[in-house]
C-alpha cells in the first residue's frame, strides 16, 4: 500500500467517524467536525492556526480561524454527546 493509499484509507475513516459524531446537526456543524478532527491531525496540534494551515482551504487563513473559533465558542449540543456516547459503547 503507497502512501497516497494510506491517507485516502486515513481520510475516509476520519470522514465516517466524524459523521457519525455530528450526524442529524447542520451542514456547517458537520464541516466544522470534520474540518476540526482532520486539521488537528493532519497539524499534530490544535493551534487553530495550525489547523487552518494544514486544512489548505482556498480562503485566507484568519477566515478560516475565525470560523473554527466561532464554532468552538458555540455550546456543542447534547446530540453531539449522545452520538458520541453511542459510537463508544458499540
Amino acid at each position: 500500500m503507497d502512501y497516497t493509499t494510506k491517507i485516502s484509507v486515513l481520510k475516509r475513516a476520519l470522514h465516517n467517524y466524524s459523521a457519525k459524531i455530528s450526524a442529524g446537526m447542520t451542514r456547517p456543524f458537520q464541516k466544522f467536525v470534520a474540518d476540526i478532527c482532520y486539521g488537528a491531525m493532519a497539524a499534530k496540534s490544535c493551534v487553530l492556526s495550525e489547523i487552518a494551515q494544514a486544512l489548505q482551504e482556498d480562503t485566507q487563513k484568519i477566515n478560516t480561524v475565525e470560523r473554527l473559533a466561532r464554532h468552538l465558542n458555540a455550546e456543542i449540543p447534547e446530540t453531539v454527546h449522545d452520538n458520541y456516547t453511542n459510537i463508544v459503547q458499540q
